[in-house]
């Protein structure tokens, strides 16, 4: 018992030693480290375009901490701060990069990013104004415009370097307005060169317009009854049925609109009493207009107008 008394504030000293020593490497490893890659994008201030640096720069940040944080962060937890609403157009100059992680991180994940700073240059823009022309991409068949659609605005102002504005034709506002008579879509706007290609390299304000107009169809289907053509004898009764009595008729509207009966070729009647079938390609009054069916069946009976049938 007295050897276990013995120096016994020592004992307790390096155990409470061990157990810290113990702790502290199960953290050391538990450390997990990782890294997350966000686009930084310079946003130009008015009137001004980034000359350099071209397109988006990659800041990459490394994350260094316990585990379960670690694996818990996403970048939406990370923020990179880049302030250039200072900068005039002409100089090169290095702006600062900062990374923020959302509090919940702060003094418990440790990071480090690169680059810490971006070299850039604004240039001063130039605009001109364009009216936008509306470009159908694909119509529906059948359906047309009544009259040129319109855009709300009807001129949008364009920017960028005098290189690229010199290859600005024209602005377009490109989409497809389906199958509807009224037509309201707001559309995204592209500038393109002569040969219709879009020059990426330049800003139009605004972006968008809105487009409205009026649709008709130009392709109708109507039935339209056959009505045979032929000239009785004298002195005869005719009696005449047609299979099938009506036939369908596809085509412009304008062109199907007029159209109430479709005759058939001029047949023969049988000179005397009797009966004949005739199987009749109808002729089409319009090259644009088809007939379904094309054929008929015709038949035609005569008997003496003095006899009783």
């Amino acid at each position: 018992m007295q050897v276990l008394q013995h120096n016994w504030g020592w004992k307790l000293l390096s155990l409470l030693g061990a157990v810290v020593l113990t702790l502290f490497v199960q953290r050391q490893q538990d450390v997990t480290q990782t890294t997350i890659v966000k686009p930084l994008r310079v946003q130009p201030g008015p009137g001004l375009r980034t000359d350099t640096p071209k397109g988006e720069v990659e800041v990459r940040i490394d994350l260094s901490g316990p585990g379960e944080l670690i694996r818990n962060i996403d970048t939406n937890d990370v923020t990179v701060l880049f302030d250039v609403s200072t900068l005039r157009a002409g100089r090169l100059t290095a702006v600062p990069v900062r990374v923020e992680l959302a509090r919940q991180y702060e003094g418990r994940v440790t990071h480090d990013w690169r680059p810490r700073a971006v070299q850039v240059r604004m240039a001063a823009e130039t605009t001109r104004e364009f009216p936008v022309i509306v470009e159908t991409a694909s119509q529906v068949e059948g359906w047309a415009w009544r009259e040129v659609p319109k855009t709300e605005p009807g001129r949008v102002t364009v920017a960028g370097t005098d290189a690229a504005l010199a290859a600005v034709t024209r602005v377009s506002a490109v989409f497809a307005p389906g199958a509807r008579e009224l037509v309201s879509s707001t559309v995204a706007l592209q500038a393109q060169n002569s040969a219709g290609s879009v020059i990426p390299d330049v800003r139009i304000e605004p972006a968008q317009v809105l487009v409205t107009g009026m649709q008709h169809r130009v392709v109708i289907n109507k039935r339209i009854p056959v009505q045979p053509v032929f000239t009785p004898p004298p002195g005869m009764r005719v009696e005449v049925r047609v299979t099938p009595t009506h036939v369908l008729a596809t085509g412009p509207e304008q062109l199907l609109s007029p159209l109430y009966v479709m005759e058939t070729p001029a047949l023969q009647a049988p000179r005397g009493a009797g009966e004949v079938t005739r199987d009749v390609t109808l002729n089409s009054p319009h090259s644009a207009i088809q007939l379904q069916p094309s054929r008929v069946k015709v038949w035609i009976k005569t008997q003496s107008s003095n006899r009783r049938p």
